[in-house]
Formats: C-alpha cells, sequence, structure tokens
C-alpha cells in the first residue's frame, strides 16, 4: 500500500508565508470598505435630516426650524425627534462614543453638555419636569440658517438665511459632520494648527467655529447637505469656499496645517 505523502517544513512554511501575503494584500482592501460602507450610512443619515428639515420648511412658509427653543431648552435635535425613530440616526457610524466626563461643561439650562471629535459623538443632557435625556449627535447644522440666537454671541443677525429657498441654496450648507449641534463659521476663521488639532483631538475645544467641521473623521472630506436639498462629501480645505452666510465671502487659498 502507497505511503500518503506529507508536507515538508519547508512546504508548511511556504504556505503560511502566502497566506500572510495575501492577508497583507486583502485586510487593508477589507478596511476601506468597511469605512466607505461607514461613510456611506452617515450621509444617509444626513440626507434623512435635510429632508426633516425641508418637511418642517414646506408646513412653515418656507421658514427654517429654530437652532434653538430657549424656553424649552430643546435643540432641532430635540424639536425634530418625532420625525426619526431611532436615536442612532444622529450618530455616524465613526463617531458614536462619547468623550470622558473631564471636559464636560454646562450649557444655559441644557444642563451638563460636551464636544464631539472626528472619532467622538456631542452630547447634553437635557433635565426637565418629563424626563432626563442624553442627546448624542455626530452632526451639526451651519447655524446661520436658524433664525436669531447668532447676536448672543456677538455675530451679525443680518448674516442669517432663515428660509430654504434662496439664491445659491446648492452652495449654502445645510448639516454636516459637526463636532456639536452647530457652528457660526466666519470667513476671517483659519483652519487648526497642528498644535491646535492635537489639543481638539484631546478636548473637543476649538478655535474658530468652522473648525467644528474639519476634522478627519472620512479622510479628506466631510458629508455635507444644502439647502436646496442636495448633499455631496466635501473636501477638507474646499468648507471655506462655502456660502456660510448671507455676507460670507469664500476663501480658496486654505492650506490645512495638521493634514501634512
Amino acid at each position: 500500500m502507497k505511503q500518503k505523502r506529507a508536507f515538508t517544513l519547508v512546504e508548511l512554511l511556504v504556505v503560511i508565508a502566502i497566506i500572510a501575503v495575501l492577508m497583507g494584500i486583502l485586510l487593508p482592501a477589507l478596511g476601506r470598505v468597511r469605512s466607505q460602507a461607514r461613510k456611506i450610512v452617515c450621509m444617509s443619515s444626513i440626507r434623512g435630516f435635510t429632508l426633516a428639515f425641508a418637511s418642517y420648511s414646506a408646513e412653515n412658509d418656507d421658514k427654517i426650524i429654530s437652532l434653538y427653543f430657549q424656553d424649552e431648552g430643546k435643540f432641532w435635535s430635540e424639536t425634530l425627534e418625532n420625525s426619526y425613530k431611532s436615536d442612532d440616526l444622529r450618530l455616524c457610524p465613526m463617531a458614536k462614543q462619547v468623550r470622558s466626563t473631564d471636559t464636560e461643561f454646562t450649557h444655559g439650562n441644557l444642563g451638563t453638555s460636551n464636544y464631539g471629535g472626528h472619532d467622538k459623538s456631542w452630547y447634553h443632557i437635557r433635565d426637565s419636569s418629563e424626563k432626563t435625556k442624553m442627546y448624542k449627535g455626530s452632526y451639526g447644522t451651519n447655524g446661520w440658517i436658524h433664525e436669531g440666537l447668532s447676536q448672543t454671541w456677538g455675530f451679525s443677525t443680518s448674516n442669517h438665511w432663515k428660509k430654504m429657498s434662496v439664491r445659491g441654496a446648492s452652495n449654502v450648507p445645510l448639516m454636516l459632520d459637526c463636532t456639536w449641534v452647530a457652528g457660526y463659521p466666519l470667513d476671517t476663521e483659519k483652519p487648526l494648527s497642528a498644535a491646535e488639532y492635537a489639543s481638539f483631538q484631546e478636548t473637543g475645544g476649538i478655535s474658530g467655529q468652522i473648525n467644528r467641521y474639519c476634522f478627519s473623521r472620512h479622510g479628506q472630506v466631510a458629508n455635507c447637505s444644502f439647502l436646496d436639498g442636495s448633499s455631496r462629501a466635501v473636501k477638507l480645505e474646499d468648507l471655506w469656499t462655502l456660502k456660510w452666510h448671507r455676507n460670507y465671502t469664500p476663501q480658496d487659498d486654505i492650506t490645512i496645517e495638521w493634514r501634512r
């Protein structure tokens, strides 16, 4: 009876080496596929909120929902709560976890809050007579689309869009990946330095409100929707070319130091 030939040690090592090479090729590709899938889910959530904004506007004479209802202590994320079925819609798959409580702060009558980051979600805890709930999110609106409130931080109220139907709506940001519920970008603001970006990664605190949208969550782009209902991935340096408010002068000579 003929004996079966066993693998030699050299042959086994060759097979192991081939498997290792294949794994080295396939794993990065699988990682890219996974990241792309999460980016698609993120954009889908942003589109869902954009539709909710459009529906509210259609029912209210083109008016955009307020950023913050002071009497109730509610942001847009809570006011629109009945229009989405799951709290997960507020969370990008790349940024579901919150920061440690070391960086918490209080924000008016909202209770305890915290900024998000490239891989962290923002949150605020609203205490009311009805319930106490933590609202988490990975997205924020362009604060200039809403009516009022900017004067609270010393910004001009003449900059607000207030309505969905405006000229150049396809270049006016509505919702983006963001470290807070909203931001008020100015055309005088610059990207963070490498040192500032490193600090931002730790605390979420930033210099310049446009930097609430400028971070590496989906590689070199930010997911963004616009007042005309469209959505697209925007290169981080191109955030400065968008028409954030009525008097914003787009910038096209931006260099982001921390990306080098």
